[in-house]
């Protein structure tokens, strides 16, 4: 019997453990997700300053 109830109590704790580290997982992705699309702006708002400034610059060496 008390074997029966060791059961019951782990079964119960993997019922509660399982949503929550799935749940864990993907708002950990949600985050990740977020990071990676402010770099990508950041990354393409740096990229057009830089375009900015070479095609500026070869502009007025020429002139």
């Amino acid at each position: 019997m008390l074997y029966f109830i060791n059961l019951v109590t782990t079964f119960m704790k993997l019922q509660v453990s399982f949503p929550v580290i799935f749940t864990l997982a993907r708002m950990r992705q949600a985050v990740g997700m977020g990071l990676l699309l402010v770099s990508a702006f950041w990354f393409y708002k740096i990229a057009k300053v830089v375009k900015y400034e070479v095609i500026t610059k070869s502009t007025f060496k020429t002139c």
